[in-house]
């Protein structure tokens, strides 16, 4: 199966440096078989300020690049 990305998009709210530790969540926005969506969340880890946040929009395909229901 492969799974390749359709779009991205990401809104950076504020900088993340060296030696910063940021947790990120992601979560199934809509899955209907052939395609999911997924949002994702950047935070930092001791103020838990968002500093970035973004969605993903994937297909499934067979090895012949046809689109697969899972």
């Amino acid at each position: 199966i492969l799974i390749p990305v359709l779009s991205v998009s990401c809104d950076y709210r504020s900088s993340v440096r060296y030696g910063d530790t940021v947790s990120i969540s992601v979560c199934t926005t809509r899955f209907n078989g052939i395609k999911l969506d997924l949002a994702y969340e950047i935070r930092d880890k001791k103020s838990n300020e968002l500093r970035a946040k973004g969605t993903t929009s994937h297909c499934f395909l067979d090895k012949s690049f046809h689109p697969i229901q899972l």
